[in-house]
């Protein structure tokens, strides 16, 4: 199977530093631990052995949560190496400790050894040569308590017993740890098909979702058309040719918003302030509001700034207000919040993408509705996807939205229970001058 480097990458991030609460334990798990055992015996290699591993995963974290437009090959794997040195900085103490006549520390040096292995077993790695190397690393340590633990002194058949105990021990684990790859392996390999048959089916769905939609548009564009050709005033004729112009502008908007989602549309990106063009949009999608739904603005007073296409943003943002408006047909409230964000790490998206860790500008709006029902949760970002009756709405809202922000590096969330659903929109913070679109 075909190991995707990004995907690879962020993967491995995931499984190292996924749980924040297991990375702070070991981490002050080692730090305390090298102190305590420093305290025990004395030894100045305890204090080192924990200064070496913090330093080797403050090297493996700088590396795997830095920003990278193209992840190559090599990226892969020297982050697959860096973790199989972080791997041997912790390992030699405990292979060390395992050694010692004290009980209390060859106790503790053996149980550490063990948490390796389930760690090892946990990660399930896919790249055949780190599994390799971790396989490599365990044997090693189970061959070298071996040696150090028994002598020739202690005759030939606890030499040959120790010989095949220590081999069962490094087979198991391999198995082990073969087995949980293999396992990763064909889950993504099923969750790959599977994500290319929901393709497919779109790619399905969109095709005829537009050929029902053009056939509608040009049904209504060449009827009155040749209507206009019948009628005998001049007032009707002017009619018909209006109503054909209509039909021919809500068949150029379905063009355009499948341009945005499928980002061929043309881009001009400039220095946009989001607050601007929050301003911008709440006025022009009044139209689409009920009066009996309010909208509230909660805007930062330092400009936010993105490199985006303006009238694309807007679009979007008209978009959601919709969307939020529909969402509530009883009247509600309607909350546009404007937020610099800080990601850490990769973000897991809506649409299965995956957001890289970096400097955003959230806009989340925000309605009072019923939220989304759970069965329609998956579908509401696909393709001419609608809940609305038939001529009042196409169903590339949010799939336009979700394409113009792939377009820009970022992305869309999604949030919904019984008080109402936000959606929110992630851009790309722009840090730098230029001029303001």
């Amino acid at each position: 199977m075909l190991i995707q480097r990004d995907k690879e990458m962020s993967r491995l991030y995931e499984v190292e530093y996924g749980d924040r609460r297991e990375v702070w334990f070991r981490l002050l798990g080692v730090g305390g631990g090298g102190l305590l055992l420093y305290g025990y015996t004395g030894w100045v290699a305890a204090l080192l052995w924990s200064g070496i591993y913090l330093v080797a995963q403050a090297a493996l974290y700088l590396y795997l949560s830095r920003e990278r437009l193209i992840v190559t090959g090599r990226h892969v794997t020297i982050a697959g190496a860096l973790f199989l040195v972080v791997l041997a900085s912790f390992l030699w103490m405990p292979v060390h400790l395992a050694t010692e006549s004290d009980i209390a520390l060859a106790f503790a040096g053996s149980v550490l050894l063990a948490a390796v292995m389930a760690f090892l077993v946990r990660r399930a790695d896919t790249l055949a040569w780190m599994v390799g190397g971790e396989i490599a690393c365990i044997a090693a340590a189970i061959a070298w308590i071996a040696q150090a633990r028994i002598k020739v002194s202690d005759g030939s058949l606890a030499i040959v017993g120790a010989l095949i105990v220590g081999t069962a021990a490094v087979i198991y684990v391999a198995q082990a740890i073969l087995s949980a790859r293999a396992s990763r392996l064909r889950a993504e390999e099923a969750a790959e098909q599977a994500a290319q048959q929901q393709k497919m089916a779109a790619i399905g769905r969109l095709a005829g979702g537009v050929a029902h939609d053009f056939n509608n548009y040009l049904a209504a564009i060449i009827g009155h058309l040749e209507l206009s050709r019948v009628v005998e005033t001049d007032h009707e004729r002017d009619e018909a040719l209006d109503a054909a112009h209509a039909a021919a502008k809500r068949a150029e908007r379905v063009v355009r918003q499948l341009l945005i989602y499928a980002r061929r549309a043309p881009v001009h990106p400039s220095r946009v302030d989001i607050g601007e063009a929050v301003r911008e949009a709440v006025p022009l999608a009044d139209c689409l509001l009920e009066d009996t739904v309010t909208c509230t603005l909660d805007l930062p007073q330092a400009p936010q700034h993105v490199r985006v296409d303006r009238g694309q943003l807007v679009a979007a943002l008209i978009n959601l207000l919709g969307n939020a408006a529909d969402a509530m047909p009883g009247g509600g409230q309607i909350t546009v919040q404007v937020r610099a964000e800080t990601l850490a790490a990769p973000q897991a998206l809506w649409d299965g993408a995956t957001l890289a860790p970096g400097r955003y500008v959230g806009i989340e709006i925000r309605d009072t509705g019923r939220g989304i029902p759970e069965p329609l949760l998956q579908k509401v970002i696909e393709p001419f996807f609608t809940t609305k009756p038939p001529g009042h709405g196409t169903g590339l809202g949010l799939p336009m939205v979700i394409g113009f922000a792939r377009a820009c590096a970022g992305g869309v969330t999604i949030r919904t229970g019984p008080d109402g659903t936000a959606v929110r929109l992630l851009l790309p913070e722009d840090e730098g001058g230029g001029a303001a679109g």
